[in-house]
């Protein structure tokens, strides 16, 4: 017969429990970071080759950034450029939900077809872009759902409360990190 144990309690598991995160303290632990890191990526690099890719990386980017905000008229510190894209009215243009949605299909329309040139191969699944639903998108964030087996579509859904609080320089990012190459891919 089935005998009850009580759920565990903090004091049963945590004098148990690693204080430690991560691989790398595990035994082979390496080893275990090593063989994701391979699994997971299409290099041979190693974990700290990639690392120093991506902190080189923030840097390139992070200039980059910089300099297209000072072409923009900004005059400040990284730190201080969000601040500044959020206070231009111009940033905010959008007086409807479906008009950030319209913006949304044309960045899409722009990313497609570059992306053969950057991926030797594209999913099968559709993808659409659409708003969440209103009586929780105040409470959640744009969204990535996969595709299903039955057809239907990978769908990037976005949130939109008010439209005039929308950051229009933040949707490019977001969509193709949420959407299409992103999570899609």
């Amino acid at each position: 017969p089935y005998e009850y144990s009580s759920p565990l309690v903090p004091e049963d598991y945590l004098p148990q429990a690693r204080t430690t995160d991560g691989f790398g303290a595990l035994p082979n632990g390496d080893g275990m970071y090593r063989f994701s890191v391979r699994s997971e990526t299409t290099t041979d690099l190693t974990p700290g080759e990639i690392h120093a890719l991506g902190l080189s990386e923030v840097k390139r980017i992070q200039a980059s950034y910089l300099t297209a905000a000072q072409k923009a008229g900004f005059s400040g510190k990284l730190s201080e450029a969000r601040d500044w894209l959020r206070s231009k009215p111009e940033n905010h243009p959008f007086t409807s939900s479906d008009q950030v949605v319209e913006h949304l299909n044309r960045i899409h329309a722009r990313i497609v077809p570059r992306l053969p040139t950057m991926f030797g191969r594209l999913p099968k699944a559709g993808f659409a872009i659409r708003l969440t639903d209103p009586t929780v998108a105040a409470t959640t964030p744009a969204r990535y759902l996969s595709p299903t087996d039955d057809g239907r579509p990978g769908i990037f859904e976005m949130p939109v409360v008010d439209p005039r609080q929308v950051l229009s320089a933040d949707l490019a990012a977001l969509l193709a990190h949420e959407g299409m190459p992103g999570h899609h891919f």
